[in-house]
């Protein structure tokens, strides 16, 4: 009774301790990516504010587009994020 109670306290002592490690891994994560956005939010600001239009208004999407393709109706606009590093996707 005694070892099944030892090994029990000794079982609660470790899963503890993973919990530990866990949230403290977590709060590092956390504390990364708050780092990150908040300098992605800076360069956004300083560089992507006016080229992003979030409502579709034509007027302004053709004067846009006049102002960074040089005419009215480029044609065609494509933008494409690779999520994964080398892959070989074939397009």
């Amino acid at each position: 009774m005694i070892k099944m109670l030892t090994e029990l306290s000794s079982l609660g002592s470790k899963i503890e301790r993973l919990g530990n490690i866990l949230r403290n891994t977590a709060s590092d994560q956390i504390k990364d990516y708050q780092q990150r956005f908040s300098s992605m939010a800076g360069l956004y600001e300083q560089a992507f504010k006016e080229l992003i239009i979030d409502n579709h208004n034509t007027i302004e999407a053709c004067t846009t587009a006049n102002r960074f393709f040089g005419k009215d109706n480029p044609n065609m606009v494509y933008i494409h994020q690779n999520i994964e590093p080398n892959n070989n996707y074939e397009e």
